[in-house]
Formats: C-alpha cells, structure tokens, sequence
C-alpha cells in the first residue's frame, strides 16, 4: 500500500453520487466467497483439529485478490462504500476491495464452530473453548485483512458518524452493533 485518504462523507454523499447508487451491485463486487462447505471438511485427524489455514483461505479469501484500493468503512455505512466503489469503478476503471462483498462474517463463523465444539447444552458454552474459538477466528480476519490491504495501492477510510467512537477510535472490523 502507497497511500491512505481520510475521506469524509457528509450527508450530500447521495447528491454527488447519486448517479452510481442505482448501478447493479454485480457490476462492483465480486461473487461472494462465503465458506458455504460444512466444517467437517476442514478437520484435520478426527473432529477435534480444524484446518485453520484451509478455512481462512475459504471464509477470507486473500489471495488472487486483484483491487486497487481498499475500503474500510463502518458496517453501517456499507451502501455509501458501495457507492463510492461504484463511482471509482465508473469514473477511472478502479477495482474496490470492500470486505462485504467478498467475506463470510466472523461472527457466523465463530458461531457455527461453537456449535460444533463449544455447546455445553441448549444455549450454553463452554466460555474457555468459545474464547478460544473467538480469538483464533479474529486473529484470522485480522491475518486477511492484513494481506489485503498490504495488496492493494491504497485505503479508503470512509469517515462518517458511525465509524468512530466519541473518543475518536474506530471499532473496526467488528462494528455491526
């Protein structure tokens, strides 16, 4: 990455780029490269090992990604990153690297291995193998996120209301609240 930009998007957003918010969301984005196999297909040795790295590789595509820049934007505000992706794709042929549109959710997938590993019975887990499960399942969206961005010439910071707190950090990449 050469370069970052703090883009600030006020309100008038829609007026300037209202022309590229109608335009086919197939035309910005990627096909979508949720992990969309069972998780047994990834265990390694029985049912207690999983191949992290095969499943990374499937629910955080990073390779053969081929954008130009990267969008880091709150997840309320993903019309106004597509948008704007709509608008560099446009306007100067700039290929757009926004997470949404090519990952599965971490939270999905932490879900889907606590079913599987941490459930002690209806609605509780084991708080030690869900902690688990959660700290490797982040230290792979952070890995992905790490060789995307490091792939592409530039960042896009989408500067909004929602994607800072009052005390002005960003809650990236988890802010679906």
């Amino acid at each position: 990455m050469f370069e970052c930009f703090n883009l600030s998007l006020g309100d008038d957003y829609k007026q300037k780029l209202d022309p590229y918010s109608n335009l086919s969301r197939d035309s910005i984005r990627s096909e979508k490269q949720k992990a969309r196999k069972k998780l047994r297909d990834f265990y390694i040795d029985g049912f207690d090992k999983i191949d992290a790295e095969r499943l990374k590789n499937m629910w955080f595509p990073s390779y053969d990604i081929s954008s130009h820049v990267f969008i880091s934007h709150s997840h309320k505000d993903i019309e106004k990153a597509q948008t704007f992706a709509a608008w560099l794709k446009s306007e100067f042929n700039i290929d757009s690297f926004i997470d949404y549109d090519i990952w599965g959710f971490a939270d999905e997938l932490i879900m889907e291995i606590n079913e599987a590993h941490s459930k002690i019975s209806n609605n509780l887990y084991s708080l030690e193998k869900a902690n688990y499960t959660s700290s490797h399942v982040h230290m792979m969206l952070s890995s992905a996120l790490t060789e995307v961005i490091d792939s592409c010439e530039c960042l896009f910071f989408l500067n909004t209301n929602n994607s800072l707190t009052s005390d002005e950090k960003t809650c990236s990449p988890m802010d679906h609240a």
